[in-house]
C-alpha cells in the first residue's frame, strides 16, 4: 500500500485521500490473517524439523484450503460492503463523495483478490517453515517490483498505458 500512496500522491490529491481510507483498512484486514502464517510456521516447522514431512504436507494442505476459504469470506463480505465501509471510514458528510467512491473502487479490487493473497501468504510461510527462505524472498521482491511498475504505468498512463488512476493502483497491488 506504500507504493500506491507514493504514486497516487504525485497523481491526485483526491486519489491520495482515498488511500487514507482504503489503505489502512486493507492492510489491517490482511494483517489479521497473518496470524495464520504464524501458526503455520510453528506447526509445519516442527513437523519438518522432526522429520515428519508427510504430516507437514497434510497440515499445509489444510492451511491452504482454510486460507482460500477465509479469503473467499473476506471477498464475499468486503465487496458488497465496500461503499458502506468507505462511508464509515471517511467520517461522514465532511469527506468528499469522490474520495469515498475512489476508496470503494480500490477496496473492491483488492477484496476480490483476497483468496489468492491469503493462499499465497500461506504458501510463502510453508516454504519458509520447510527451510526455503530464499524462494519467498525472491518472489516477494519480484512481486514488489511488479507492483511498483504496474502502478506507475497504470495510474498516470505512462509509456502509452491507459491512465486508470485509483483503478491502476489497485491493479498493481492485486
Amino acid at each position: 500500500f506504500f507504493t500506491d500512496r507514493l504514486i497516487l500522491g504525485g497523481y491526485s490529491d483526491l486519489a491520495l485521500g482515498s488511500m487514507s481510507i482504503s489503505g489502512p483498512l486493507m492492510w489491517s484486514v490482511m494483517s489479521v490473517f497473518g496470524a495464520i502464517s504464524a501458526g503455520t510456521m510453528a506447526v509445519v516447522g516442527r513437523r519438518v524439523g522432526a522429520g515428519r514431512r508427510e504430516e507437514a504436507g497434510e497440515v499445509m494442505g489444510a492451511v491452504l484450503v482454510a486460507s482460500g476459504l477465509l479469503g473467499l469470506l473476506v471477498a464475499a463480505g468486503g465487496i458488497p460492503l465496500r461503499n458502506d465501509i468507505a462511508a464509515v471510514l471517511a467520517g461522514g458528510a465532511e469527506a468528499s463523495q469522490t474520495i469515498r467512491d475512489m476508496a470503494a473502487i480500490y477496496m473492491g479490487i483488492v477484496f476480490a483478490i483476497a483468496p489468492l493473497k491469503l493462499v499465497g501468504d500461506a504458501g510463502f510461510t510453508a516454504l519458509q517453515a520447510s527451510g526455503d527462505t530464499r524462494s519467498p524472498m525472491w518472489i516477494s521482491g519480484a512481486c514488489g517490483g511488479l507492483n511498483l511498475v504496474l502502478s506507475w504505468l497504470l495510474v498516470g498512463g505512462q509509456l502509452g498505458a491507459p491512465e486508470l488512476g485509483i483503478v491502476g493502483a489497485a491493479i498493481g497491488t492485486a
